[in-house]
């Protein structure tokens, strides 16, 4: 599962570097489920580009110092456990009830955004 999450991770960072990553570029789509019963700290200005039972994308410009912290508490608080952290700290592993999740951000400084993506497997 890790190796798919960064795959995908790492092809949503191309797509948004080639795209140019301005907001005219991306189209924003609705939160779904069961992100939307999460309560994540997306901002306003966030674009979501991605959204379904398996998978959320977003892209967060001007970040917060405490951005990884708050969407961990998030997940933390909706009974996720993490099971495992990678040693560049970018990517978290958490699970419930069975089922796993990916939690991976990537600080793209010269775009001027982090992108942040979820994987459920």
């Amino acid at each position: 599962m890790r190796k798919t999450a960064i795959i995908l991770a790492l092809g949503i960072l191309v797509s948004l570097s080639l795209a140019g990553c301005s907001g005219s570029n991306l189209t924003a789509v609705s939160l779904t489920s069961p992100w939307d019963k999460m309560n994540l700290p997306i901002g306003k200005s966030d674009i979501i580009h991605k959204s379904n039972d398996k998978e959320l994308g977003i892209v967060v410009y001007n970040p917060p110092a405490s951005l990884f912290e708050s969407y961990r508490n998030a997940i933390e608080a909706n009974g996720w456990k993490r099971t495992n952290v990678g040693s560049t700290g970018d990517i978290v592993d958490f699970e419930k009830d069975g089922k796993k999740m990916n939690f991976m951000y990537f600080n793209n400084s010269d775009e001027g955004y982090y992108s942040i993506s979820f994987v459920i497997d």
